[in-house]
């Protein structure tokens, strides 16, 4: 009996947490798929600093993506290293606003973010990833039916 209470603890210690599920309102999985198919992008507003700092972040696309890989490919260093350098990277791409600054390009996001703190650059990924799991929740099938529907094609006489 004894080895059984261990063999069950044995997996109970290994079992993972279960991932909450994320939840969109319907207008919000509105604006998300308007902007997505309309602009190409979606963006999120929110307080980095409570009533004193916005920022906003927009989605990464491929190309984004596909240059981020690249460049990492060319990073060597501590695993630390390499984390902070991919979620600058990151930032630095998805990054539209922050305060009053307004970023033209990818290099001016990179130069203003690696002057924050690092607790600012945690929350603002932490942000972003939430986001990209929005909106993977947002871009299922059924959603995107719901949201863009077939014209009726027209009857001629």
């Amino acid at each position: 009996m004894d080895e059984k209470k261990s063999e069950k603890k044995k997996i109970e210690a290994t079992t993972a947490p279960v991932i909450p599920q994320i939840k969109v309102s319907s207008e919000e999985s509105e604006r998300i798929l308007d902007q997505l198919f309309n602009a190409g992008s979606a963006t999120i507003e929110f307080d980095v600093l409570p009533n004193k700092i916005k920022a906003t972040l927009r989605n990464l696309n491929a190309s984004d993506q596909i240059e981020i890989e690249n460049y990492m490919n060319t990073v060597e260093g501590s695993a630390a290293f390499v984390l902070h350098t991919y979620t600058l990277q990151v930032l630095s791409y998805t990054t539209v606003k922050y305060g009053k600054t307004k970023f033209e390009n990818v290099a001016d996001a990179s130069n203003f973010l690696s002057q924050k703190p690092s607790i600012v650059l945690d929350k603002l990924i932490r942000i972003q990833n939430s986001f990209e799991q929005q909106l993977k929740k947002v871009l299922q099938f059924e959603k995107i039916n719901d949201h863009f529907f077939e014209m009726p094609s027209t009857l001629k006489k």
